[in-house]
């Protein structure tokens, strides 16, 4: 995914509000990040967030580098349904959720 961002959608990120669900190592939202995201939330389950905490923290200095990146940061969803997500991230704004398996974008967010 994070191929297709940088080769066929790299404008589409820039300044954009991302949610990715199911981060794992968060390697996409770092990527998002360094792309020019104007903020990108990664989450995981509770056993995973100390490892995306501590690959942003290890990022940090790169991110800030760019001049581009906005904020990145971890947090912890726990068993809640896809659709339960979109509502939650359309609530904030976001302007595309991902994950693995699939990309949702609301026709009514703001970016």
């Amino acid at each position: 995914m994070a191929r297709f961002f940088k080769e066929e959608a790299k404008h589409a990120i820039v300044g954009k509000r991302i949610l990715e669900l199911a981060s794992g190592t968060g390697i996409l939202g770092l990527h998002l990040g360094l792309m020019g995201a104007k903020h990108v939330v990664m989450t995981d389950k509770e056993s995973m967030k100390q490892l995306l905490q501590c690959n942003i923290a290890e990022n940090d200095m790169l991110l800030a580098s760019t001049g581009k990146c906005g904020r990145v940061q971890a947090a912890c969803l726990v068993s809640v349904p896809v659709s339960r997500c979109c509502q939650f991230a359309h609530s904030l704004a976001y302007t595309y959720i991902l994950s693995l398996s699939h990309t949702h974008t609301h026709p009514h967010t703001r970016t």
